[in-house]
């Protein structure tokens, strides 16, 4: 009996007698050590058998009685995480598990920048509510990055984003609470017609963020994906993307902007950063994509426009960027 299994794209052969009592388990215990996946996570797909999962009733099985024709021997497939990728997994689930004492340490840490901040830093004709160590509420109580390479740096980012004094700022004093804040995944966010940025599922019962870049051998502006997270937190509030919602969108980015102690040098007019040093909406060139419209089926929003429209118009990266300089223009020109 010749078997032919293969395993992501290379396939593994296998010879036992026709006459033998090789069971499964035998056959498990090799496949383990060519390829490093553990037995108990060995999906089997066989023609005509379908798929035959681990289990210890079935070990005792007699190959022979599986694999009873020359079809079902030379089409199986073998699914499963190896060990390295188990370990991985189980280190980024354990670091989960952490995240949310750590994130509650730098809140309190992150709490004395905007306390202690030059008044000639930031001008507002409007306070800076300081951050309460006991307002632990109003945060993101879980982050989930993707199982990956880059996890490390992706869980980074997540954890900026969750422990950065202005996103905080904004979250204690419009009552925003996130059940988890998420990578989304650029690869099955990505269409011929555009990109989706960013979205809001059940008003904040999830927030999923783009990070990577779209050849994904790079990270995202920092400031590109804060501002998409204000577009998604405002979806705490609006499902729609009405008056309502980009008045309260607006609001938020600037008020993030006017919390942030990193703004050096900026001062604020009528609640409007001027053009001195770095432009507080930073033009990212990952901008030119869309975000969903808070996890509900339905019209998307194209960053640079002003209203819900489907998917399919969707405007080229270089309209966008131009129509999101001449926004950002005169939004520091008023």
């Amino acid at each position: 009996m010749i078997l032919t299994i293969t395993f992501q794209g290379k396939p593994l052969e296998f010879s036992f007698n026709d006459d033998s009592k090789t069971t499964l388990a035998t056959l498990r215990s090799n496949l383990a050590e060519l390829t490093g996946v553990p037995k108990e996570n060995q999906k089997l797909i066989i023609p005509k058998k379908g798929l035959v999962k681990y289990s210890e009733e079935s070990e005792t099985n007699e190959l022979a009685s599986i694999f009873e024709n020359a079809a079902s021997r030379s089409r199986v497939l073998l699914l499963g995480p190896a060990q390295v990728e188990v370990a991985q997994i189980a280190k980024q689930e354990k670091l989960h598990s952490e995240q949310l004492q750590k994130l509650k340490a730098r809140s309190i840490r992150n709490a004395s920048i905007i306390r202690n901040s030059k008044p000639n830093v930031l001008k507002t004709n409007r306070p800076i509510n300081t951050l309460d160590s006991a307002d632990t509420q109003y945060v993101f109580h879980g982050l989930k990055v993707l199982p990956c390479p880059g996890f490390q740096k992706a869980q980074e980012l997540l954890e900026r984003l969750a422990s950065d004094p202005a996103v905080l700022h904004i979250m204690k004093k419009h009552k925003f609470s996130v059940g988890i804040l998420t990578e989304l995944d650029p690869v099955t966010n990505t269409t011929h017609n555009g990109k989706r940025l960013g979205f809001n599922i059940n008003m904040g019962q999830e927030i999923s963020l783009r990070l990577r870049t779209d050849s994904n051998d790079g990270w995202r502006q920092y400031s590109g994906i804060r501002k998409v997270l204000c577009h998604e937190l405002t979806h705490n509030v609006y499902s729609d993307h009405d008056r309502n919602f980009w008045d309260l969108c607006k609001t938020l980015e600037r008020e993030c902007d006017a919390a942030d102690p990193m703004l050096s040098g900026k001062t604020l007019v009528d609640d409007s950063l001027t053009l001195a040093g770095r432009n507080a909406y930073d033009i990212d060139d990952e901008e030119d994509g869309f975000y969903d419209e808070s996890g509900l089926i339905g019209g998307e929003f194209v960053l640079g426009g002003q209203s819900s429209v489907g998917p399919s118009s969707i405007e080229s990266p270089d309209s966008l960027r131009d129509a999101m300089r001449k926004a950002a223009e005169s939004r520091l020109q008023k």
